[in-house]
């Protein structure tokens, strides 16, 4: 990860941070912001692998939208790609199985796909296809809370630990909001900018990072999610 760009993540983050944790911040409070500091540094420190192991209070992968989300996963497919638009292909999986599917603007979206996953497959779980897929277009997949996030590989275990760190901190400052989720969408040309303070405004919590400019294409996540899920993968493309 460049310098420029990591630190730019990170002020993003830590700014984030900041505007919900107690004007006079704890030596606890400040402890989270550095691990989430080094977590994002370090390769190898994320948790790629069983994410829900994180020595926190507030853990996102006990909620229950993380539970019903992994449940889906293991759902088994199958599908028939000849020349697919990686976008559009993630859209139909997205749709048929209910599961959020979030693409890191640093994986090319029109990428074709040829890809045969047939009912006699022994591996043909949602999960596993969605692995292939990744590794089709040189990228890696994992969970976040309930939305499966397509990065480049090395980068999506230090966003998942993002998720986790943000969650907790917010959480430990408002206990009573810890698995409130809401639903996300957005328009056609939507900047990643414009879509932090759309969620600023659905969670009534201001932000004021700003983020490069970008244009997205009209989304939605296909079941709704906790604010740190919402914000992390909308900044996590900019690692």
């Amino acid at each position: 990860m460049h310098s420029r760009s990591l630190a730019h993540f990170l002020a993003n983050l830590a700014t984030l941070l900041r505007t919900l944790l107690p004007e006079r911040p704890t030596d606890g409070h400040w402890l989270l912001l550095s691990w989430l500091a080094l977590v994002a540094v370090c390769p190898g420190r994320g948790l790629a692998e069983n994410p829900e192991t994180a020595e926190v209070r507030y853990n996102l992968y006990e909620l229950p939208s993380a539970r019903v989300a992994t449940q889906r996963l293991n759902e088994t497919t199958a599908l028939l790609w000849e020349q697919k638009p990686l976008r559009e292909g993630l859209q139909a999986l997205s749709k048929a199985h209910r599961v959020s599917i979030w693409l890191d603007r640093r994986i090319d979206p029109t990428r074709p796909i040829d890809l045969r996953v047939l009912p006699a497959d022994a591996d043909r779980t949602l999960a596993n296809t969605l692995k292939k897929i990744s590794i089709l277009v040189g990228a890696q997949s994992g969970l976040i809370e309930n939305v499966v996030y397509i990065g480049p590989p090395g980068e999506v275990a230090r966003i998942q630990r993002s998720a986790v760190l943000l969650h907790d901190a917010v959480s430990r400052n408002s206990p009573e909001g810890e698995a409130e989720l809401r639903e996300m969408a957005w328009r056609e040309l939507t900047t990643p900018s414009q879509l932090l303070d759309q969620i600023a405004g659905l969670w009534q919590r201001p932000m004021t990072a700003e983020l490069p400019h970008d244009l997205m294409h009209a989304g939605r996540l296909v079941a709704p999610c906790s604010w740190a899920t919402q914000v992390t993968i909308v900044c996590g493309g900019f690692g």
